[in-house]
């Protein structure tokens, strides 16, 4: 889901329901783990 390229997951990766829950560095963590991954 966080790699489709698709119209409908760009716009649900735009969309938190976590708003408010993660800190922004939380949120940060989360995306260099993300990129930092092997692709598949």
């Amino acid at each position: 889901m966080m790699d489709e390229d698709s119209e409908p997951m760009r716009a649900l990766r735009q969309a938190t329901p976590f708003a408010g829950i993660l800190t922004p560095n939380e949120r940060w963590a989360i995306y260099d783990d993300f990129n930092s991954a092997p692709e598949k």
